[in-house]
């Protein structure tokens, strides 16, 4: 998930999808049908960007 993300940004596998409320600026792709990945990428298209990973395990509710 992380190689794919590297690679395809907001694209990619895991049904990737905006947060909404308290947490917009954030995205989730499906792992499985419990866990998310949680995370959001720093730095414009032109420059060097950073991925920024804040959860692997459980759905973004809990």
């Amino acid at each position: 998930m992380i190689k794919d993300t590297k690679r395809n940004g907001y694209g990619g596998i895991g049904k990737p999808e905006p947060l909404k409320d308290d947490l917009q600026g954030l995205w989730s792709k499906r792992i499985d049908i419990e866990h998310r990945f949680i995370f959001f990428i720093s730095g414009a298209d032109d420059e060097e960007q950073t991925l920024h990973v804040l959860a692997v395990k459980y759905h973004y509710g809990k």
